[in-house]
């Protein structure tokens, strides 16, 4: 017979699905720490703007419409000329009150 001393394996490849999960399971481990990462700094950021008296809801509202992550809608009214209505709006109800109490008196 023919007696085998030593074999010599050039190359042993392992199932393709072995490597696929690896690299699954390394994009997995990135995407947390970066998450981890991301996360941390967001809640540095809605601190500083809770230290200037922004509401928590809302400083995690601006950072989330500023990162793109979410996109809010708010209808503004410019009002023009504010400060000149408030001083009609004052004079009219200074009036009123002069005139009701005119007439209680004339009463």
């Amino acid at each position: 017979g023919i007696e085998v001393v030593s074999t010599e394996i050039s190359e042993i490849l392992p199932p393709d699905e072995i490597p696929a999960a690896a690299a699954r399971l390394r994009i997995e481990k990135a995407q947390a720490e970066y998450e981890s990462v991301e996360l941390e700094a967001v809640q540095k950021w809605i601190d500083q703007l809770a230290l200037k008296g922004i509401k928590p809801e809302l400083a995690l509202e601006v950072m989330q419409t500023e990162r793109e992550k979410a996109k809010v809608e708010r209808k503004i009214i410019r009002f023009e000329h504010a400060e000149e209505v408030a001083k009609i709006i004052a004079a009219a109800t200074e009036r009123l009150a002069g005139a009701i109490l005119a007439n209680k008196e004339s009463k």
